[in-house]
């Protein structure tokens, strides 16, 4: 391969010769062979040039596959081998060629970009990841100062999470009854079906259309009022066995839900989900669907969500709050002790609309830090602050313990003892 030196005087003689010089003095002045001059005049591609109309990818797209992995990796996730050439593979797909890449090619692809490399990776135990601490955060927020991350507007930095609710379980009233009483049993709605909701957010205070997971084998028309169509008309719909989200949950809210509401006008923008760090997050499907549609994932910390998610901070306790409230006060009115998803639907959708504002998202986006960027404002939550403080005193308190531990080997070593 023609080193990128070699090209450099190649193209300084070939600019000499077409100002008059000679080959063969070019060939000199230059040190340059006078065939490969020869081959470059008469516009015969080079061994590179012409390995890349037998690649699987074009160079724009090899390009764009490189970047991704860079920028991803220095955001917290590099892709196993096997996985980034199906990445490699779905681009081809996309573009037209379903080609199936060999088992060396990352190698030769790596060879192509030098700033890539196959690495050994090494498991770190989840203790030493898991929690809000100043570490933590600081790692954080250094991904988001990424320069590829720094230039995404507010309007394409999004947070998703879901959050689960029972059917029917509202909150515990304060009546007025008699005064020698402690406590007054009252008869409200009971029903402990589970449900989980979807919701993606972004930093100007904007929300997508919910996903709604029930529980059970199929879903229902009956369970949807006609009179509450307005409410529900862009809202998004499925089930699984416990109401919980899983992996083909996950791919089919990115693909009908995110992508879809989130589509920026400029083709080539790229977009931001924060996101946890579930297995449903990080599978091929999913990574690769991100892939084609220019979103980078940052993942939170583990058990760091009250510090850092803004839906944890902004719109989902308040959701959570006014539901209970609302499916209470309907129960009552009506008689209902046992509440179904007619109800559920009716106080999550008047619930949503009073929660989830525009305020209200924007606080918990600057609550966490993430926008306006502002690291110190989770660095001195109390929540962080008392994690540390424990830290200390317990760090404190094993080093008080290995000091009072005799040691038995200097006691014996001092000790006035000779052997025979």
């Amino acid at each position: 391969m023609v080193g990128l030196a070699t090209q450099l005087r190649t193209v300084h003689a070939i600019n000499a010769i077409e100002d008059g010089m000679s080959m063969r003095k070019a060939s000199k002045a230059y040190d340059v062979d006078r065939s490969y001059i020869r081959r470059r005049l008469d516009c015969i591609p080079t061994k590179k040039e012409a390995a890349e109309a037998r690649q699987a990818l074009s160079k724009a797209h090899e390009e764009l596959l490189a970047n991704w992995a860079t920028t991803q990796g220095n955001l917290g996730y590099s892709p196993p081998i096997h996985r980034f050439k199906a990445y490699a593979e779905a681009i081809s797909k996309a573009a037209g060629c379903n080609i199936k890449l060999g088992k060396h090619w990352h190698t030769r692809y790596c060879t192509r970009f030098p700033s890539l490399k196959a690495l050994r990776s090494r498991t770190i135990d989840f203790k030493r990841v898991n929690g809000a601490s100043i570490a933590n955060i600081n790692v954080f927020f250094d991904r988001l100062d990424d320069p590829a991350i720094a230039t995404i507007p507010p309007d394409y930095i999004y947070n998703a999470d879901e959050f689960g609710v029972f059917v029917g379980l509202g909150d515990n009233s304060v009546v007025i009854g008699n005064a020698f009483r402690k406590i007054i049993y009252t008869k409200g709605p009971r029903n402990l079906e589970w449900v989980t909701i979807v919701q993606a957010i972004n930093a100007t205070g904007k929300a997508t259309p919910p996903l709604i997971i029930f529980a059970g084998k199929f879903i229902q028309e009956q369970w949807f009022p006609t009179h509450l169509h307005e409410y529900y008309r862009n809202w998004h719909f499925t089930n699984s066995q416990k109401g919980w989200i899983n992996q083909e949950i996950a791919v089919r809210w990115l693909k009908e839900v995110f992508i879809p509401y989130t589509k920026p006008e400029d083709p080539l923008q790229w977009r931001l989900l924060i996101i946890d760090g579930h297995n449903s997050h990080t599978t091929t499907e999913f990574m690769t669907a991100c892939l084609l549609n220019r979103i980078y994932l940052v993942f939170l910390p583990s058990h760091a969500s009250h510090v850092l998610q803004p839906c944890d901070l902004g719109p989902f306790s308040v959701i959570k709050r006014a539901y209970r409230r609302i499916l209470m006060d309907v129960c009552t009115k009506r008689c209902q002790s046992y509440p179904g998803k007619l109800e559920f639907l009716e106080t999550f959708a008047i619930a949503r609309e009073e929660a989830l504002t525009e305020k209200n998202i924007k606080a918990g986006f600057q609550a966490t830090g993430i926008w306006p960027r502002n690291r110190q404002k989770p660095l001195n939550s109390r929540l962080v602050r008392d994690a540390e403080r424990k830290d200390r005193e317990k760090a404190q308190e094993t080093i008080i313990q290995r000091e009072k531990t005799p040691d038995f080997y200097n006691i014996f070593t001092l000790a006035p003892i000779s052997t025979p």
